[in-house]
């Protein structure tokens, strides 16, 4: 048997060192790690390897029909006789953790291929399935049980046509020996429950062999061969009603296993075929109409790897040896990529984006370029959209890609005899990638997506599993169980359809198991997986705050009449802050929570098993069974989407609607849901009025189908529900009290209890005890919602476990510590058999101790018993002696009690009957709980808080008897993270929080402070701040110029836009030079300057305008008579004439060109000297704005 599994694993040797990434260690890979990784690790949490149930196929994990649950595995040994090595086995217990502390006697199923009867034995004869040896060996792999029949149905990987190239004519045995076959999948059943099998026909072949399905020479002519489809991997797509199998194909030099190309197929079939001949379909370049029997498929996955969503064609001639790998560029160039196998003399040649050409030798570990020796070589592809690294490490060359998008990295060692695959135009190399490589689906209830787990160590999410290239990359594991992988639900331990924020893999070769959990992703994180609800059927994510009515198949689900129900997220197995993407469903008025009917695991998940309600049932242990994990109830629940697709075989005839029907398998955007229990993976259904659990349905008419309807919210549920241990028998829960509410209800331990108040106390418990409790409150209108629920752990006592301990001498191997590890198989002895000695322990602080128990060495050839006392101190310097047992005969366990008070415990032995031995103890136990403080303060009351201004909200409270001082917090939502606004302690009952935003709302609690600890939190109350205040005005235009009479319109802006108070006064310095309206509309009175002012409300903020109204008023000349008229002349005295007159407005006049002087009354005087005869007086004027008044004169005749 262990000939046989080496012969394979030489195979899986050799294949990962051309397809493999980085994570694969083994093989020829190495790990390589990325610049930066866009991606998380997952959290991985140890879990014994299985002690029994491994074999050579990946093991399956399913529960019956009768609800029983197994672990089925399997073997098709190479051996030359029946001798019991190749078989088909299942185990049997209640999920896989109790199984690996158990294994009992498995169930076995024959399966040697020269067995008559068997799966193996001439199935061409029994099964008309073409077989040219008659050698087949059939292993089992993956359980879907026909829940009509109860028939359990599998995949098979049938390895046949041992030595398919052999010459001369060897016999069967002959041929077995070498190991080397062809491959395909095969579908069986079972009516019995696994005792015997039937064989159903093909699923699977290559389309490389001939028609009776052979590897031939005359096929495969050149050096490479197809060694046919394995690696098979089987899922039941539960959402839309399709089996799917993964497998791959191996291009292979002949005539054995040595690798050129392995890639990875996906087929399908509507699991109404019963996984029947000729009913799978293979995906291939983005269809579904090609058969899986001698079908070309297609490569599903990243070929180019993860983060690329382009795809490959591989194009294989076997009569040529001709491979090519046909695609887009991520840079849309076309990709024709092809291999050479690297010769005896170890060199190949590769090309860099600029042209350049290297040759690497893989014998001597060299790299020359251009310029010569060269340590390594990196570049950019534009086409791979990947950093290319060739690089020499002890002395072997190694090619690493990257993807630029993602981080992933896949590397190889090459060396002669290895392919080397370049674009054959641009001589660029390219590292095929497998991220889909014997990979595990699930359909996640965390993301509401489908999960793919595999060999390389990354995990992958799809909306679609009918495309399968959409697969994208969303974390990697920080290790990998191995070949052979399974996964497996960590809270049910029996479900392998369904994964949530954790979940375990398995690998079936080595027995090794992992769990993780899923990583908070970091900023740099773009690929991840996110939480992602179910909706109700308005389309809003159903939540934990909300009451909902649900009807299955339009049945409503009630507990008696009550039939509003909760969805409560059960915790993740590993941190309860997360939630598991599972659900319980609780009665909102019962307090009752759903589950399934039944006095064993395997009655509450049998087919039919009836719905009921009751108390919860507690979450999965993960530490439970030895670490092997205790699954949890049947309470639990997910809520699986109810497919569009119609499914259906597809082929190149069939139409474009039947096509488009079969095809659209998205779970995006689904709002249809079935109701499906986490252990059984049954729905519930309803049968003649009772909820059962059935077999999942596919009908166009689904009686599955739920309606989940929001109710109607009534009194808002208690907040901050806490329960906290106060000692080895009480735990303290208190909660905040709901506005409105008259009376509470508290569900203590799945028991309700009416009238209770904050804080209740629970009473009379047992040390180490764990407690769950949800509260609820009431008025006259009816119940709240449930809290979610809290749990806490009394003490179990045992103070001294883990503390520093010292003693008077040890024996190498058994020292101190060993006397208090909690280990009882480790132990403390002194170092000679003289006494006294002693052993002491420091607690870490002072302790109220009650009991002391060591567990004394003994022997049965030698029996002893040990004298000795126990002594206390508070200093390590003075010890009190407690008790005093000297007198002691007790053998072994010694339990002594006592009340005392102290930070150190010393036991010093004193003596004992047996000479020959020294001082030694198992375990010792000292058993106390802290000295108990004055209690933490009540809560505060009253809280108010109210705006004070638009950045400040002023807080007030009453105050708390026994508080020292108070610690204000502040959160942005009600039931978010609430921050401590102060380092110091308050110590007035009011508080002022400043530097808040304008026109937001803020929510605030209280918790009292005393030496003792912080109070639970007060009510929460909230406030707004106001609008914001003016902080700025501004007007436009700055200044103007309007000329009597006319308006202008000033626009002023206060800043901030959402001022509380934008009022804006307007006024003018001078209303006789410009008036402003209340809109800011200045009007010119008269000549002159004024300054209009805008101003804020209250004045806090001005700006200005400077207006200018001009003159454009002519001014007017009156002058006096000067003497009398005569005709058209004044007759005057000769000489001078003494000219006067008045100017209309001050200015400047001038008669007959002299400057007049002009008076404040607007008088004016000038003389002129007259000549003999006619004299022309004139007088022109401007006033000061410049304007020019019209010239008025006369004329004057002096006298002779």
């Amino acid at each position: 048997m262990r000939k046989r599994w080496k012969a394979k694993l030489a195979v899986m040797r050799i294949i990962p060192a051309i397809v493999l990434a980085a994570s694969t260690v083994p093989f020829g890979t190495q790990p390589a790690s990325a610049a930066a990784e866009k991606f998380p690790t997952f959290v991985q949490h140890a879990v014994p390897s299985l002690t029994s149930g491994t074999a050579d196929i990946a093991g399956t994990a399913f529960v019956d029909q009768d609800g029983e649950f197994h672990w089925m595995y399997s073997v098709s040994n190479y051996e030359q006789a029946d001798n019991g090595g190749s078989w088909i086995k299942y185990n049997t217990s209640s999920d896989l953790g109790k199984l690996n502390t158990n294994w009992g006697t498995p169930v076995t199923y024959n399966s040697y291929w020269n067995r008559p009867g068997t799966i193996n034995y001439k199935i061409d004869e029994t099964n008309g399935i073409p077989t040219p040896y008659q050698d087949d060996h059939n292993d089992g792999i993956g359980i879907w049980v026909d829940p009509d029949t109860g028939y359990w149905y599998s995949l098979t990987n049938d390895e046949y046509q041992f030595n398919p190239f052999a010459t001369g004519n060897p016999t069967n045995n002959q041929r077995i020996a070498t190991g080397v076959h062809n491959n395909r999948v095969l579908s069986m059943y079972s009516t019995d429950k696994g005792k015997t099998w039937n064989l159903i026909g093909q699923v699977a072949t290559s389309p490389w062999n001939d028609s009776d399905e052979a590897v031939t020479a005359s096929g495969f002519p050149g050096t490479t061969w197809s060694y046919g489809v394995a690696g098979t991997r089987f899922f039941v797509d539960n959402v839309n009603g399709y089996f799917y199998v993964l497998y791959n194909n191996h291009i292979n030099w002949k005539t054995g296993y040595s690798n050129v190309l392995t890639y990875f197929h996906l087929a399908r079939s509507p699991i109404s075929a019963k996984m029947a001949e000729g009913s799978w379909d293979v995906w291939y370049n983005g269809t579904w109409t090609r058969s899986a029997l001698k079908g070309y498929a297609g490569w599903i996955g990243s070929p180019m790897g993860a983060g690329s969503d382009h795809n490959l064609t591989v194009n294989y001639t076997p009569e040529t040896d001709d491979l090519k790998l046909t695609g887009i560029g991520m840079d849309d160039s076309s990709l024709n990529i092809g291999y050479t196998k690297i010769p005896s003399g170890g060199d190949f040649t590769f090309k860099d984006p600029v042209g350049s050409t290297y040759t690497a030798n893989t014998v001597n570990g060299t790299i020359t370029g251009p310029g010569g020796s060269v340590p390594s070589v990196t570049y950019s592809d534009p086409a791979l959209d990947a950093t290319v690294t060739v690089y020499i490490e002890s002395g072997a060359v190694w090619i690493k890609q990257e993807n630029n998008s993602t981080g992933y990295v896949t590397s190889v060692k090459v060396s002669a005899g290895n392919p080397i695959f370049k674009d054959t135009a641009t001589e660029r190399l390219f590292v095929p990638v497998n991220t889909q490589y014997e990979n595990a689906f699930s359909y996640n209830v965390y993301s509401g997506k489908y999960r793919s787990v595999g060999y390389d160590g990354y995990v992958y999410e799809t909306d679609d599993l009918g495309k399968p290239d959409t697969f994208r990359l969303v974390g990697k594991l920080p290790a990998t169980v191995g070949s052979y992988m399974s996964q497996i639900d960590t809270g049910s331990l029996t479900n392998q359809q369904v994964s949530g924020n954790s979940f375990r893999a398995i690998s079936d070769l080595s027995g090794k198991q992992i769990n993780y959990s899923l990583p908070e992703p970091d900023a740099g994180h773009t690929y991840y997986s996110s939480y992602n609800p179910p909706k109700d059927n308005d389309g809003a994510d159903i939540s934990p705050l909300f009451a909902y009515t649900v009807s299955v198949g339009g049945s409503d689900l009630k507990d008696g009449t009550a039939d509003q129900w909760q969805f409560v997220p059960v915790p993740d197995e590993f941190n309860p802050s997360k939630n598991s993407g599972f659900y319980r469903l609780q009665n909102v008025e019962t307090g009752n929570y759903l589950k399934v009917s039944g006095s064993s695991p395997a009655e509450t998940r049998a087919m039919g098993a009836s719905v009921s309600t009751g108390p919860a049932d507690p979450n999965a242990d993960p530490n439970g069974n030895g670490g092997n994990g205790a699954a949890a109830g049947s309470d639990q629940w997910y809520l699986l989407p109810v497919g569009n697709a119609n499914p259906a075989y597809l082929s190149p005839d069939s139409s474009a609607s039947d096509i488009e029907a079969a095809t659209n398998t998205s779970v995006a955007g689904i709002t249809k849901y079935r109701l499906v229990n986490r252990a059984s993976d049954r729905a519930v259904e309803f049968e003649s009025g009772q909820a059962s659990i059935q077999g999942i349905e596919f009908d166009t008419v689904n009686p599955q189908v739920l309606t989940i309807t929001p109710a109607t919210a009534g009194l808002a549920a208690p907040t901050g529900l806490t329960a906290t241990a106060a000692g080895q028998s009480e735990i303290d829960v208190t909660w905040n009290n709901a506005a409105g509410a008259a009376s509470y209800d508290l569900i203590v331990d799945g028991a309700l209890v009416s009238g209770v108040s904050s804080p209740y106390k629970h009473t009379g418990l047992d040390a180490n005890s764990t407690h769950t409790y949800q509260v609820r409150a009431l008025n006259g209108s009816g119940p709240s919602l449930w809290s979610l629920p809290v749990g806490a752990t009394t003490s179990s006592g045992v103070i001294s476990e883990g503390k520093t301990a010292t003693a008077s001498s040890f024996q190498t191997g058994n020292n101190i510590e060993y006397a208090n590890d909690g280990n009882a198989g480790t132990r403390w002895a002194a170092v000679t058999n003289s006494y006294p000695q002693w052993w002491k322990v420091d607690l870490g602080s002072t302790m109220h101790i009650t009991k002391l128990e060591n567990y004394w060495y003994n022997s049965a050839t030698y029996p002893r018993y040990y004298q000795y006392k126990i002594e206390g101190s508070n200093d390590d310097v003075t010890y009190t002696t407690i008790l005093d047992r000297t007198d002691n005969k007790t053998q072994g366990l010694t339990t002594d009690t006592f009340d005392a008070v102290y930070r150190y415990i010393r036991v010093t032995v004193t003596g004992s009957n047996y000479s020959g031995g020294s001082a030694s103890s198992y375990e010792f136990k000292v058993y106390g709980e802290p000295v108990q403080k004055d209690p933490v303060p009540a809560p505060p009351v009253n809280l108010t808080a109210k705006a004070a201004g638009d950045k400040a909200i002023e807080l007030s409270w009453n105050a708390v008897e026994q508080a020292d001082g108070y610690n204000v917090y502040r959160s942005d939502t009600a039931d978010g993270e609430y921050v401590k606004l102060h380092d110091e302690v308050l110590s007035s009952t009011t508080h002022t929080d400043t530097g808040l935003s304008a026109s937001t709302e803020y929510f605030y609690i209280v918790k009292a402070v005393n030496a003792a600890g912080e109070s639970i939190p007060s009510d929460v109350v909230s406030a707004k701040t106001d609008k914001p205040h003016a902080t700025g005005i501004s007007v436009t235009p700055d200044q103007v110029e309007l000329s009597e009479g006319e308006t202008a319109q000033l626009t002023a802006v206060v800043t901030p836009e959402d001022a509380e108070d934008k009022t804006i006064t307007w006024t003018s310095s001078d209303n006789n030079v410009a008036e402003v309206s209340d809109s800011g509309e200045v009007t010119a009175k008269g000549p002159g300057t004024a300054v209009i002012t805008a101003a804020t409300a209250g004045g806090a903020y001005t700006a200005t305008v400077r207006i200018t109204v001009l003159d454009t008023t002519l001014p007017t000349i009156e002058l006096d008579e000067p003497g009398k008229l005569t005709g058209n002349h004044y007759n005057v005295e000769k000489g001078t004439l003494h000219v006067t007159g008045k100017i209309s407005e001050p200015g400047v006049v001038f008669v007959n060109g002299v400057q007049a002087d002009v008076m404040a009354d607007l008088t004016f005087s000038a003389d002129i000297d007259l000549h003999p005869g006619m004299n022309r007086i004139e007088a022109t004027a401007s006033d000061l704005a410049g304007n020019a008044a019209e010239p008025v004169g006369y004329n004057v005749v002096p006298s002779k």
